[in-house]
Parts: structure tokens; sequence; C-alpha cells
């Protein structure tokens, strides 16, 4: 697979498992999600403008297992994911 379209599919296939999880609600579903987002997000640039979008839905996916299975290191997970594109520094594309 092209590396530059790499993120692109894990985080489709990673929003497909949450989808499935919304809709039918097995928790393995939920977990595949946040594993394969997390490699998404490993895999896009620093700098891409969808960076903001995956960690996103990776933090809601996150919050969305700590809401179902109680576990403070997903509520953790999900803050992180949530925070980091503010904490990253705002630069202007001229």
């Amino acid at each position: 697979m092209d590396h530059r379209v790499r993120h692109v599919c894990l985080f489709n296939l990673g929003n497909g498992f949450f989808c499935r999880f919304r809709t039918l609600g097995p928790i393995d579903d939920l977990e595949r999600a946040i594993e394969t987002m997390e490699q998404a997000v490993e895999s896009i640039p620093k700098n891409h403008p969808s960076r903001a979008k995956y960690l996103n839905t990776l933090g809601e996916a996150s919050k969305t297992l700590f809401e179902h299975v109680g576990s403070v290191d997903d509520l953790n997970h999900a803050s992180d994911a949530l925070d980091t594109p503010f904490s990253a520094p705002i630069t202007k594309d001229r």
C-alpha cells in the first residue's frame, strides 16, 4: 500500500469499526476501532490538516470505551487524544 494513503485507509477502517460498534454493540469492534485509529494517527504527518479530525475521533472512541468499561486509562487516553490538537503550535501557511 502506498504510504501516502495508508493513514486514510486505517482511519476509514477504524471509523467503520466504530460505526459498527454504535450500531450492533460488540465491544471488540470498539477496541479494534481504537487500535486502528491509533495506527492512523501514528502514520499521519504531524502537520497534516486531517490529524485533528483523526485525534478527535480517536478521543471520542476512547471516551465511549470508558463509558462502557469504566477504565480510567481509557478516559485518560481520550483526554490525551482530544487535547493534542490544542497543544500543537499554530503556524501560518502562505
